[in-house]
């Protein structure tokens, strides 16, 4: 799996859109396109971003009280 494909994954199950996770990580105006690049292989970013991808993904979850199942996002895109 691909790190594009596992942004994918764990964004989906986040219940994300692109649009979102992108503003959220401070992508600005292009934060749906560039996700989108990242997601179809096209572009990969930095470990910074995913590192800051990896944090807005896991406090949405702690926003949400879900505490049971928490899988950390760090593991699932292979680091």
């Amino acid at each position: 799996m691909t790190i594009g494909e596992k942004i994918k994954r764990v964004r989906k199950f986040r219940k994300m859109t692109q649009a979102e996770l992108g503003t959220a990580v401070g992508l600005g105006e292009n934060a749906q396109n560039r996700i989108a690049h990242y997601e179809r292989g096209t572009r990969v970013p930095q470990k910074e971003l995913l590192d800051r991808m990896a944090e807005e993904v896991n406090s949405k979850i702690r926003q949400r009280g879900i505490a049971r199942g928490f899988v950390c996002v760090q593991e699932q895109i292979g680091r």
